[in-house]
């Protein structure tokens, strides 16, 4: 159906989309994404600082928006 084929679509937009970003900023998304850790939890695994996990989160979903352009913004 046209449904499951856009949906399909977005999911390949969405690991490209993700692929694209930086790599550290990358895996501070993904742990917050896929594996649902807290801003403190990924803060004390990477050793950074919690506003730096904040910050890089914020970036990648700026990156990631105008990665997907308006068509699919509803993705994240």
């Amino acid at each position: 159906t046209r449904f499951a084929l856009a949906r399909g679509l977005g999911d390949v937009y969405k690991r490209q989309a993700i692929l694209s970003l930086p790599e550290k900023c990358r895996e501070v998304f993904l742990q917050s994404r896929t594996k649902n850790l807290t801003n403190q939890e990924i803060a004390e695994s990477m050793d950074i600082s919690v506003k730096t996990v904040e910050a890089q989160i914020t970036k990648a979903l700026k990156q990631i928006r105008k990665f997907l352009g308006t068509q699919y913004q509803y993705l994240f």
